[in-house]
């Protein structure tokens, strides 16, 4: 998500530096990837999320 948004608005992304979550020492375990199921939002509340993106595009 970091690397979307530095190409989003051109940063230098050389400034970034890679860690693992291993080496954060948080007390609760977390999982390597996370999402949202949207389908319920979808069907039920018509839900039309934007893109990260577009999302960004708003917030310039």
């Amino acid at each position: 998500m970091v690397l979307r948004i530095a190409d989003f608005y051109d940063l230098d992304k050389t400034k970034l530096i890679a860690v693992s979550s291993s080496t954060l020492n948080q007390k609760a375990k977390r999982p390597l990837r996370t999402g949202f199921v949207l389908d319920k939002a979808l069907r039920d509340l018509k839900y039309d999320p934007l893109t990260f993106e577009e999302s960004l595009t708003r917030l310039r």
